[in-house]
């Protein structure tokens, strides 16, 4: 990884790559919730499961520094 020190790599006062692990488990805890409106609104389900699938990637693409992890995100997102 490139040096964390670096301004750079900056982002909210933080290190990209970790402000992109948070913002990916918000994503993880949000579809999650939405599993709960998919109860009441049933056409709801595929979208809510198509982005748990996509915020799990992006967080296994980061982690694992596979950046090819992050391409179903960019088309989705």
């Amino acid at each position: 990884m490139a040096d964390q020190k670096n301004e750079r790599y900056q982002c909210c006062c933080g290190h990209i790559t970790t402000i992109a692990k948070f913002v990916a488990i918000i994503g993880i805890v949000s579809s999650g919730f939405s599993f709960i409106t998919a109860i009441f609104y049933w056409y709801y389900l595929p979208f809510s499961i198509a982005l748990l699938i996509v915020y799990i990637l992006v967080f296994t693409g980061i982690s694992k520094h596979r950046p090819s992890f992050l391409l179903p995100a960019k088309i989705i997102l």
